[in-house]
């Protein structure tokens, strides 16, 4: 019975990061879209086609961000367990991944997000400067 409670509870993590995830998937589908299809007003027309403008509050960077990282850090606390042992002078690390497959979904997700935006950052910002 008691299994049974925690793995309510690891679905109830899972689902609520999914819903932080919610405005970062929706920037990076659309930024995709965009680059995809090759159309540079697709953004600004699915952006006002449902209401939100760039300074929605939805779309600020705190809560795409917040909400990534909150959503990555409580679906590892459940998934990984780091345990410290001393053994013969000297301390050994475990680290225990408990395969719970929508926990590390979310988990995914929210990674693969968080790089595609840091990397589309960078490559905005990045400039090779000859000297």
């Amino acid at each position: 019975m008691e299994q049974l409670t925690f793995l309510r509870h690891t679905t109830k993590l899972s689902i609520a990061g999914l819903a932080l995830d919610l405005p970062a998937f929706f920037i990076v589908s659309v930024g995709m879209l965009q680059m995809m299809l090759g159309m540079p007003d697709l953004s600004e027309t699915i952006f006002t086609s449902i209401g939100l403008t760039p300074q929605s509050f939805i779309l600020h960077p705190i809560i795409v961000l917040g909400g990534m990282f909150l959503a990555i850090t409580m679906n590892a606390i459940p998934t990984f367990r780091i345990r410290l042992e001393p053994q013969n002078g000297s301390l050994v690390t475990i680290i225990r991944t408990e395969l719970k497959f929508f926990n590390l979904a979310v988990l995914g997700l929210s990674l693969f997000l968080l790089c595609s935006i840091l990397l589309y950052a960078f490559g905005e910002n990045f400039e090779i400067v000859a000297r």
